[in-house]
């Protein structure tokens, strides 16, 4: 078993994974077992992990955080291996599948909390399942990234955990730098949201204040 877990994080315009590990130095460890990221070990970051068992809390573990974009590459090969913990190899079967949505172009725009990202959508009833298997399959320390800074910690979900991973691989493929075309208003405020590194989306114009709450609703209807 892999001592080295990959936990997500939902943040900035498309996520990414933290990896640490609970025992060990971390350098060494990923030496071993993920030899891509050692370059990337040489300055750590932090974040809050949650401690679970009685009276859980927060407590800040060092790790290596990549952007999605960037490990993407590198997860779909590692589902089989034997030598990776449960969280390396279910992010890797669910970065499998994102990019399996991707090349089918199973993407769908989207607007929530003044932010504007591409989503996954599925559609298929095969995608919804093998969604499923992911969830079951997820174990809790690939979420041990608490909701909030203060107050009462929570954990997401497995299936907010999953569904906000593919969500995340598809922003991350589809959010590039292309010109939108001849788009004017909110039309072109949205593209540019979707397209850099900025995802806020607010329109302008104030007869146009409506329009994230409708496009909300309109995505989330293959959900």
């Amino acid at each position: 078993m892999g001592r080295v877990h990959a936990t997500w994080c939902p943040e900035g315009a498309s996520g990414g994974l933290f990896f640490w590990t609970p025992d060990g130095d971390l350098p060494e460890v990923l030496a071993a077992e993920l030899p891509e990221l050692v370059e990337a070990a040489s300055t750590l970051d932090e974040r809050p992990i949650v401690h679970a068992g009685p009276g859980p809390r927060r407590r800040k573990v060092a790790g290596v955080f990549r952007p999605l974009a960037e490990v993407l590459p590198l997860l779909p090969a590692l589902r089989t291996d034997p030598g990776l913990s449960d969280s390396v190899r279910v992010w890797s079967m669910a970065a499998r599948l994102g990019l399996e949505l991707a090349s089918r172009q199973a993407v769908v725009p989207s607007v929530g909390e003044g932010q504007a990202r591409w989503r996954a959508m599925l559609h298929r009833r095969e995608d919804r399942v093998r969604v499923d298997a992911l969830i079951a399959a997820l174990p809790v320390v690939a979420r041990l990234v608490p909701t909030r800074d203060h107050g009462p910690v929570r954990i997401p979900t497995a299936e907010l955990a999953v569904r906000g991973f593919l969500d995340g691989v598809m922003d991350a493929l589809f959010r590039c730098g292309v010109w939108p075309g001849p788009a004017r208003g909110w039309v072109l405020e949205l593209a540019d949201a979707l397209r850099g590194d900025a995802p806020a989306f607010s329109p302008r114009d104030a007869r146009s204040q409506g329009v994230p709450a409708k496009l909300a609703a309109w995505a989330s209807t293959d959900r």
